[in-house]
Order: C-alpha cells, then sequence, then structure tokens
C-alpha cells in the first residue's frame, strides 16, 4: 500500500476529529437493548469501517454499560455475516469498547437482510421483559437482497424493536432505508463518514419508553425490485417465457439469485459491468449496471471490488501494460504484476491505445459518475 503525506495527514485530522467527539456517559438509565448492525462490505474502505467503530464506540458511551441498564450487540455484516456480539456478552464500556474497535470488515456486498434477521435473534435469545429493543443500521449503499431486507425489517417492527437506518454517501437507496426504519425520522442521511449523526444517543434515550412497540408501517409496499434507484419505472421489458439470462460458470452463489425477483449476472463481454435481471409481474426485465470506477465485478460475492479479486477472466491488456476503458476517452487500465488498475488522464487529454495521454478534445468526465440506469432488451 502506498502512504503518501496526504493519507497520514487525513488519518491524523481524521483520530483528532474522532478524539473531540468523545463525551462522558449521560444520565440515560433506561433499561435499553441496543444492537448495531455495522456494513462492512467492499465499498465502505477500511478508513471509513474505523470511523464507524469509533462513532458506535462513541455513541454508547452515552449510556450507562451493565446488565441491568443499556446491553449491546454487534452485527458485522458483508455478503456474509461476520463478528457478533451479543446482547450482555459485555457488562463494562471499557470491554466492549475494545473489542468493537477489534472488529474486522467482511468485505463484498452488502447482506443486509442477513443482519436484520441475526439481529432478531439476539433479541429473542436474550429477552429482557419492560426494556426498550433499538437497532441502528449503519450502511453505504444497496443491499444485495432489498425484498428480502424490506421482509426481515418489517418482521423486526412487529417485535416491537425501534429501527434506525443511517445511510451514508450518494448510493444509498432510500426507499430501502425508509423500510428498515421504523418511522420517517428514523431515516438518516449524511453526505459521508465525518458527517454521522452527533445527536442520535440523545435520540434513542428520549424515545417514549412507555411503548414497547415500535411505529408499525401497516400499508402493504409495493415490491422493491420493481422500483429503479432514481425513482423512474422500468422500461425495456421482454417476455419472460421466451428470454432467459444464464451464468457463464457454475460457481455463482445460487445462480445470482438474491432473491426470488431479482438476479445479477457477469456481463458477457465487459469486465467492469453486470446484469441485474428483474422478474416484474412475469416480464423478465434486464438492465446493464456499471461498476463503481476502476472496479471489476466478482459473480461469487455478487458484487463489484478491486480487479484482483475479480472472477472475470477476460484478457483486457492482452500481454500489453495499459488499455483503454470503454466508453471513456480518458480512462485507461494499467496492467501490472498480475494486478489491474483504472487510471484517467489529465483534463485535456485523452488515452491513445499504445501511446498513453495525448492532447485532444476529449471532455468526458473521469472518474465518472456512476449511473446505473441502462436497461437492455434480449440479453441471452
Amino acid at each position: 500500500m502506498l502512504i503518501t503525506i496526504s493519507t497520514i495527514l487525513f488519518m491524523f485530522q481524521v483520530d483528532v476529529r474522532i478524539a473531540q467527539t468523545v463525551v462522558s456517559p449521560t444520565n440515560c438509565k433506561n433499561e435499553l437493548d441496543l444492537v448495531f448492525l455495522l456494513d462492512g462490505s467492499q465499498s465502505v474502505t477500511k478508513p471509513n469501517f474505523d470511523l464507524v467503530k469509533n462513532y458506535t464506540v462513541n455513541l454508547i458511551s452515552r449510556f450507562e454499560i451493565n446488565p441491568t441498564q443499556t446491553r449491546v450487540g454487534i452485527v458485522e455484516f458483508g455478503t456474509f455475516i461476520g463478528t457478533k456480539i451479543e446482547l450482555g456478552q459485555y457488562d463494562t464500556l471499557d470491554a466492549l469498547s475494545a473489542d468493537i474497535l477489534s472488529i474486522q470488515m467482511s468485505n463484498y456486498g452488502t447482506s443486509t437482510h442477513k443482519a436484520i434477521k441475526l439481529m432478531r435473534g439476539m433479541f429473542s435469545r436474550s429477552p429482557r421483559p419492560g426494556s426498550t429493543k433499538v437497532a441502528v443500521c449503519i450502511t453505504d449503499g444497496l443491499s444485495v437482497s432489498p425484498n428480502y431486507t424490506k421482509i426481515e425489517s418489517m418482521a423486526a417492527h412487529e417485535e416491537g424493536i425501534h429501527m434506525f437506518a443511517l445511510g451514508i454517501g450518494q448510493h444509498v437507496f432510500k426507499t430501502e432505508l425508509v423500510f428498515i426504519a421504523s418511522q420517517m425520522d428514523y431515516v438518516k442521511e449524511v453526505p459521508d463518514y465525518s458527517a454521522l449523526p452527533t445527536n442520535l444517543a440523545a435520540e434513542i434515550c428520549n424515545l417514549n419508553f412507555e411503548t414497547t412497540t415500535a411505529t408499525y408501517k401497516s400499508t402493504t409496499p409495493k415490491d422493491l425490485a420493481i422500483d429503479r434507484i432514481d425513482g423512474t419505472p422500468i422500461t425495456g421489458a421482454v417476455n419472460i417465457s421466451t428470454t432467459t439470462a444464464t451464468s457463464t460458470t457454475n460457481s455463482v452463489i445460487n445462480g445470482g439469485s438474491v432473491d426470488v425477483n431479482r438476479q445479477f449476472l457477469p456481463h458477457p463481454t465487459d469486465c467492469d459491468k453486470y446484469i441485474e435481471t428483474e422478474d416484474a409481474a412475469g416480464i423478465l426485465v434486464f438492465h446493464e449496471r456499471y461498476c463503481p470506477f476502476g472496479q471489476f465485478y466478482n459473480e461469487n460475492a455478487l458484487t463489484c471490488v478491486q480487479p484482483k479479486h475479480s472472477t472475470c477472466k477476460l484478457d483486457l491488456c492482452r500481454d500489453k501494460l495499459t488499455a483503454p476503458m470503454k466508453n471513456n476517452c480518458r480512462g485507461y487500465w494499467v496492467c501490472l504484476n498480475g494486478d489491474i488498475t483504472g487510471v484517467c488522464c489529465p483534463l485535456g487529454t485523452g488515452y491513445l491505445d499504445g501511446s498513453g495521454c495525448k492532447l485532444c478534445a476529449c471532455n468526458s468526465e473521469c472518474p465518472p459518475t456512476l449511473n446505473n440506469n441502462s436497461t437492455l432488451q434480449g440479453v441471452t
């Protein structure tokens, strides 16, 4: 890993900010069972996950951690469940905080539904009559299975769990956050990890503890699988009886299926794209999706990852050191020592295969803004 002066300064600034936000415990002495669901998927990155851990430790320091007042549980998750701390496993703040700070990321995808299901089990395995049940889900993006996330969240609401949804960054799926949260004002969206809400501990402490049943959305929501991230309706549908999509390998988890209505498949010609299929009322709809800049799709993890962790076998560089990116005249790939890295030419230049960055009229945005709204017809 290349460590630069700016990286060191950034890390120092982060440490200072965290240290300044530590607060003393409050008089919040209510009987409270509190579980944090921490997204440790690939897109979060280690520096941001460290911020999440520090944020969690700072937040729980506002409560009296002991068997009779506040008990805390933790679920870290990626594609699979990682570290778990059961409710009441620690009865002192110091021991609990040390374990939280030692948690490692699971990486790969975002299986929020699995984390919520495990959280529900934590509450049922360790019930405390009269205590208030609260869960805080901190995530940076769309889960691999919004429908199952919705189902698990609705079950949690019915079980009286107050659920907060903290969405970070520009790739969060607002519809999914709304269904995770018990009510609209429990949805918190922030632009980045340095802006996590500072008043959440007080909000949790000031919940109406006279009522042990969280507000539940009684209306039946429409299937999340037919929502587009930008809120527009699905177009480009094809008849499910005549068009199907199949994986290029047999190693994909559940054949690429993430729930009964949604499936991810590798793109047939591009490592940095993938195909999402949706069964919308008997119609199979195909979407061409783009990975974030410099990432490739991994069909085992059902998410985009760094190229060295990808399952894509296409030879981009063909024994050369560099290769052009499709659909971006400033972008190119550098292939070195078995690894592949996405790079941008400076403004006012474009990549010329075999020659590098040259002066030209190229005005492509690089890195590009992620745009995942393409819909395909007849993909097989």
